[in-house]
């Protein structure tokens, strides 16, 4: 556990840090605060901490309405302070000075129509004072790291979140209140305050030192974030390109009104190969943090729905023990394993109980004839505790990461169930090759052009599809998912790689073509007209024998 001290109370940035490491990373972190407004904070004894994380200083002001004393004041602040704190960590014998720079040390933003793209070698040029009072104590600080103090500087753009003040706040008021806005294309970098958390908690676990740009995954349009809080408050907006002569008008009127149109539709990004770093953080997307941030949600590390892993096994003794430990490393650890044992006739029995009276969440079920891998998983769900369900077969694998970013995504939206990307490979030892990139949305029309959703990948909500429990017994491979999508359900594709597919010649995986039968059963009793189920018909037969042919699919129309 390491022990951080932050310097400067009462920040949106240090409160939130604090909240968010306590929620996700209470093993981790021993969080404490001081404040620096008194100069009490000068007797503290810093030595018994690992990080100083130092959040202390005035943000940003009108630079025309400034007088000489409040200038010297952000200098005070902003520059010594800050430089005066470091001095300290490192006296101490601090191993890790945090300090928030900004991206304003690189001067305003572009008026409307010009583009300004920050790469790591543009060279910080301040519009004001209080650009210059940050780049002084970025500069300052960066002088003081050494072998004895590790300096990590964060040159931050706009910031944004639950509780945020500032442009974002001026903008949501702005989104919940018009009836109209102008649909301008521009760019900006921005980062939402959970992603800052997450990349701060990352860079202390791993005690990384340096410059760092970071920022979520895509740009930020002033247009695009009107309408995702709009829709996110339930208000009716047209954001359209024609009122954007209006914008155009107002940005080459001087003064104030200039200004604020410039402002707001201005351009200023970081490029976005400098803001990766070999480790993920950019946890939400723009609409999914806007989301996050107009609505109340569910945190599911501090409060998470079970998840029953459904796992049917026959004579798998070689890789069911790589399948579980899988399951063990999930990031995400709500789960129950339910593994019904097909009437193996080799140690497969053996290997899972091994691995169940160490773990009370892996639950062995025996059948006493051999039913196939659908009755088995069958059996299993009729067992299953969990909101959700998950299949996975007993030699395929999933990435540690797998449940956490597919319970995140079915809390928050309303979706039956979800699948992923996924990789294919023979063995353990073999290299790995993504098989395919999933989609986002799908229908009956594009599956049955393309059935791409691998078992492996699946979750289901049963309170979204609670007649999963059992429709004519569950469905080989294809046959459930078209059932549920032909049923009007859509599923999502998360175009992440969070699984892998074990092709074996001696597995079921290997065999693509054993469902068609099945398939035409079912199909005959879905409501649709004769030509429309010849065409289907057609479509499935084709991709059948595409698979078996050449190993790949049509693609979906």
């Amino acid at each position: 556990m390491k022990k951080v001290l932050i310097t400067g109370a009462n920040s949106y940035i240090g409160t939130s840090f604090e909240k968010y490491v306590a929620e996700n990373y209470s093993s981790e972190f021993d969080v404490h605060t001081i404040d620096m407004i008194d100069g009490s904070w000068r007797s503290k004894d810093f030595g018994s901490y690992d990080i100083v994380f130092h959040v202390a200083g005035l943000a940003h002001a009108d630079a025309g309405k400034i007088d000489e004393a409040t200038k010297a004041k952000y200098y005070a602040v902003n520059t010594d302070l800050a430089i005066e704190t470091c001095k300290r960590a490192k006296a101490d014998g601090i191993k890790q000075f945090v300090f928030l720079s900004s991206a304003i040390i690189y001067g305003d933003s572009v008026p409307y129509g010009k583009r300004k793209m920050i790469t790591r070698e543009t060279e910080p040029q301040p519009a004001n004072f209080y650009g210059d009072s940050k780049l002084q104590a970025d500069l300052g600080i960066q002088e003081l790291a050494d072998n004895s103090l590790m300096v990590t500087i964060l040159r931050l753009p706009m910031i944004y979140g639950k509780g945020s003040k500032g442009n974002y706040a001026t903008l949501a008021s702005m989104a919940k209140k018009l009836p109209i806005f102008p649909d301008v294309i521009n760019e900006r970098s921005m980062l939402y305050i959970e992603n800052l958390c997450e990349f701060l908690a990352q860079i202390m676990i791993r005690g990384l030192g340096g410059i760092f740009w970071p920022q979520n995954a895509e740009y930020s349009r002033t247009s695009e974030i009107v309408r995702y809080i709009a829709r996110a408050n339930k208000h009716k907006i047209l954001v359209s390109k024609e009122f954007n002569w209006a914008v155009r008008l107002a940005s080459r009127i001087p003064g104030k009104i200039g200004g604020l149109a410039n402002k707001a539709f201005g351009n200023l990004s970081y490029n976005q190969s400098m803001s990766l770093y070999g480790f993920d953080y950019q946890l939400y997307t723009l609409k999914e943090s806007i989301k996050r941030t107009e609505i109340n949600y569910v945190n599911i590390r501090k409060d998470p729905p079970l998840v029953s892993v459904i796992t049917a096994a026959y004579n798998c003794e070689k890789t069911i023990g790589e399948t579980i430990e899988s399951v063990q490393a999930q990031t995400y650890q709500n789960w129950e394993m339910l593994i019904v044992n097909d009437c193996s006739t080799d140690h497969t029995i053996d290997v899972v109980r091994s691995y169940a009276e160490k773990d009370s969440r892996i639950k062995l079920i025996n059948l006493s004839a051999n039913s196939g891998s659908a009755a088995a998983r069958n059996t299993a769900i009729e067992n299953a505790n969990g909101r959700f369900l998950a299949i996975l077969d007993s030699d395929d694998l999933w990435k540690q990461d797998k449940l956490a970013h597919q319970v995140k995504f079915m809390l928050e939206h309303d979706y039956g169930f979800t699948f992923t990307s996924y990789e294919i490979f023979h063995d353990s030892s073999d290299a790995r090759r993504t098989l395919f990139k999933a989609p986002k949305k799908i229908v009956y029309k594009q599956y049955l052009r393309n059935t791409i959703i691998g078992n492996l990948t699946v979750i289901i909500d049963k309170e979204k599809i609670p007649e999963f429990f059992i429709v004519k017994g569950y469905l080989e491979d294809v046959l459930t998912w078209m059932y549920f999508l032909n049923k009007g359900y859509t599923a999502y594709g998360l175009n992440k790689n969070l699984a892998s597919y074990r092709v074996a010649a001696a597995s079921k995986s290997g065999n693509k073509f054993k469902n068609a039968k099945r398939y035409y059963e079912c199909l005959k009793e879905q409501p649709i007209s004769g030509i429309e189920r010849i065409i289907d018909e057609i479509c499935y037969l084709f991709n059948a024998i595409k698979k078996r042919v050449f190993g790949k699919t049509i693609k979906s129309s």
